[in-house]
């Protein structure tokens, strides 16, 4: 059984309702979840009235749903940037793998996304910030020095003086950054800066790392997919993983 089903193994129904950004085959496989997940809810409702067990059913439901609503957003997304999606190759779905596996791989890729994404700043990135934000600050720390050629100078020396530091912008780092140069308060801000955790990275090699990464779990996701559909042939009653990619899911690009 492929990724990309002709009939619904739930419910029997055929597709409908084509979506224009989609090939046909991506059309039918949206078609099948939506009566799907209809079908879902029903069962749902009939077993509240009934009172009969729930069982898997609200969570089936329910994932079905979050997932459709993806699918809407991905949709709209595609649309609105003028893309034609296209439909990927095969899948290729290891012998060795199973849904729990893939899964489980693809909760650890995912810790290991958040915790870059989480990272803070290298000392490295976070010293040249520091720098240039220094600066910035000295240039505009520097006083009105034309107010010194005014008369009222001449009349009063101190305010002029202190004319010259008020007329601007009144924020005391920045003149102590002009007072004292800006590799100096750059300097002592530095010393203060903890060393980088073990295995810290810059941000562009985090990101770097955070799209192959995101690459690793839409592949898995297709393998998922993939295994769902050989579970439900089976007559085996499968929860989605509700986060599950739209493009994945309906096996195209984007």
């Amino acid at each position: 059984m492929t990724a990309l089903q002709q009939v619904s193994v739930t419910t029997g129904l055929r597709a409908v309702d084509p979506e224009a950004v989609l090939p046909p085959e991506a059309q039918q496989k949206l078609a099948i979840l939506r009566a799907e997940s209809l079908d879902a809810d029903s069962r749902v409702t009939n077993r509240s009235k009934t009172g009969a067990p729930m069982g898997d059913a609200p969570a089936v439901a329910g994932a079905l749903r979050m997932l459709l609503a993806g699918c809407d957003d991905f949709i709209e997304r595609a649309g609105r940037s003028g893309t034609r999606l296209k439909m990927l190759g095969a899948v290729h779905v290891p012998e060795d793998a199973t849904l729990e596996s893939v899964r489980d791989e693809i909760a650890a890729i995912s810790r290991v996304i958040a915790s870059l994404i989480a990272q803070p700043p290298t000392k490295a990135e976070v010293e040249a910030r520091i720098r240039t934000g220094a600066a910035a600050l000295e240039t505009e720390g520097r006083p009105a020095v034309v107010q010194l050629r005014r008369e009222t100078f001449n009349v009063d020396a101190a305010q002029g003086v202190r004319s010259a530091f008020t007329s601007g912008k009144t924020d005391p780092l920045a003149y102590m950054a002009w007072l004292f140069g800006a590799d100096a308060l750059a300097d002592r801000l530095i010393a203060d800066l903890p060393d980088d955790a073990d295995g810290a990275l810059p941000r562009a090699e985090r990101e770097l790392k955070v799209g192959e990464l995101s690459n690793r779990i839409r592949a898995l996701e297709r393998q998922e997919e993939e295994l769902v559909l050989r579970e439900a042939a089976n007559g085996r009653v499968v929860v989605r993983r509700a986060e599950m990619g739209a493009n994945a899911l309906l096996g195209v690009t984007g």
